[in-house]
C-alpha cells in the first residue's frame, strides 16, 4: 500500500470553480500557501482556497499476464483553507440591502449559510465558511477557523432563529 497527500487548489471559473491537484509531502499550509502562488487557471484565474486530501492506493496487481490497475482511495480530506479574504455575516448582508446582492441573501437565507468568504485575489469568489474552514495568511498561519467560538455563536443563533419560526 503507498499513501499519497495532496492539495487541491481552486480557482474562479467562468461557470464553475477550477481546480488542481498536486502531490505534497504532507498536510503543511505554509507549503501550500508557497505552491498557490504557481498556479494559474483559465483567463489568469489564481486559487482562493485549497484542501488537502490523503489517498492509499497500491502497484498495479500483475497475474497471468493480465495487469490490474488500483485505484485510489481517498481516506482523509481537510476542510477548505482560503487564501485570505473576509467574512460576511447574512445579518449585516441584509442590512447592506444592496440590490446586486438579492441573490446572495437569498442563497444564504434558504441554504442556512449564516456566514460567507468574500475572496479578490484574482476574480471575486463568494463561498460558504464552514465549521470545517479556515482563512491563512500569506505565511501560512491560520487566521482564522470556523470553529472559533464567535462563529459557533452566531450560526447557533442564527439556526436557533430559524427554527422558531
Amino acid at each position: 500500500m503507498i499513501k499519497k497527500h495532496y492539495v487541491t487548489f481552486y480557482s474562479p471559473g467562468t461557470f464553475f470553480t477550477e481546480s488542481s491537484r498536486k502531490e505534497i509531502e504532507s498536510w503543511e499550509t505554509k507549503k501550500a500557501v508557497e505552491m498557490s502562488k504557481d498556479i494559474l487557471e483559465r483567463y489568469n484565474a489564481k486559487p482562493h482556497s485549497f484542501q488537502f486530501s490523503t489517498i492509499i492506493t497500491a502497484e498495479p496487481v500483475k497475474e497471468e499476464g493480465i495487469e490490474l490497475q488500483v485505484e485510489e482511495k481517498e481516506v482523509k480530506r481537510s476542510g477548505v483553507y482560503f487564501l485570505g479574504g473576509r467574512l460576511r455575516f447574512y445579518d449585516e448582508v441584509l442590512k447592506e440591502n444592496n440590490e446586486d446582492e438579492d441573490i446572495l441573501r437569498s442563497n444564504m437565507e434558504c441554504n442556512g449559510m449564516w456566514i460567507v468568504i468574500e475572496n479578490t485575489n484574482s476574480y471575486r469568489f463568494t463561498g460558504e465558511f464552514d465549521e470545517d474552514a479556515f482563512i491563512v495568511n500569506d505565511e501560512g498561519s491560520i487566521v482564522r477557523s470556523g470553529k472559533d467560538e464567535d462563529l459557533v455563536a452566531y450560526r447557533k443563533k442564527k439556526n436557533d432563529e430559524r427554527e422558531s419560526l
